[in-house]
């Protein structure tokens, strides 16, 4: 699939259209790299949370109310609202899920998102350690891999790796793709995440590790990183990237929003402009 750089905890359409207006129109030319049938250049994902708690009306600790609509129609009239810019970029557009400990909803919820918001989304972010397999492959459509990249996004699926997720997996980059061979038709990428949007700086060797071990053994996965991420900490991709992983997604979180916790436009707006020419070069 198409790789991304992402914005999460948006909350308003006037916010996606800030976005919108600083990203570059991208190349379609596929990378010739193994484990990376890509374009040259990333797209926008544009990412809103929901989670257990939000879909039910019930109150979240302060320091998150500022980030989860209220429910689906919330969510439903964002994405219709903002619409997709008229350029020739195509937008991915997630729900990014956790359902905490009440994972025997996951199903009921995937299913009430995907009937609720419709075709004003293209799939999911799962921010949830090693979710069943086959509870998902019965909710979401079944994916063949796609050795162009190319075409709409569709019912795109990609799997949180957070910290839970990899203390799980005993910090083991061979268990996590073992673990990950369990997914294959179900998901289309997997994102490296163990700040869960708390802003905390990702650990460079630990995703270098991960990442390298992802792409030789699962490498029809897309795989991408967060964790810490703004235009002040872009540089700390540069490792990463001098080491084979420049087709990568990343996505930014809590280092884009500013001290009452709403989104700060401009830092975002920072952000995505450095991410764009930083991946262009």
């Amino acid at each position: 699939m198409q790789t991304y750089i992402g914005v999460t905890g948006f909350m308003t359409p006037e916010e996606i259209a800030s976005a919108y207006s600083v990203v570059p129109q991208r190349k379609q030319e596929p990378r010739l790299k193994v484990g990376f049938p890509k374009y040259r250049d990333h797209s926008l994902m544009i990412g809103i949370l929901a989670s257990w708690k939000s879909l039910r009306g019930i109150p979240l600790k302060p320091e998150w109310q500022k980030r989860y609509p209220k429910n689906t129609a919330e969510i439903k009239n964002i994405f219709v609202s903002a619409g997709k810019p008229e350029s020739t970029f195509d937008p991915l557009r997630l729900i990014h899920y956790s359902c905490g400990k009440n994972v025997d909803d996951l199903a009921h919820d995937l299913r009430m998102m995907k009937d609720e918001v419709g075709q004003s989304f293209d799939g999911f972010q799962l921010n949830i350690p090693w979710p069943d397999p086959e509870v998902l492959g019965e909710v979401l459509e079944p994916h063949d891999f796609d050795p162009d990249g190319v075409g709409d996004w569709g019912d795109a699926v990609i799997l949180q790796i957070g910290q839970a997720a990899i203390e799980m997996a005993h910090n083991s980059p061979h268990e996590i793709t073992s673990r990950l061979k369990k997914y294959e038709g179900v998901i289309d990428g997997v994102l490296l995440d163990p700040s869960g949007g708390q802003g905390k700086i990702f650990d460079c060797g630990q995703a270098q590790k991960i990442l390298h071990a992802i792409n030789i053994e699962n490498n029809n996965l897309s795989v991408g990183i967060a964790g810490g991420l703004c235009a002040e900490t872009l540089h700390l991709l540069q490792p990463l990237i001098r080491r084979g992983l420049s087709s990568m997604s990343i996505d930014a979180e809590g280092r884009i929003r500013n001290k009452d916790g709403d989104m700060d436009i401009p830092a975002m707006q920072k952000y995505l402009v450095e991410a764009f020419e930083m991946f262009s070069r």
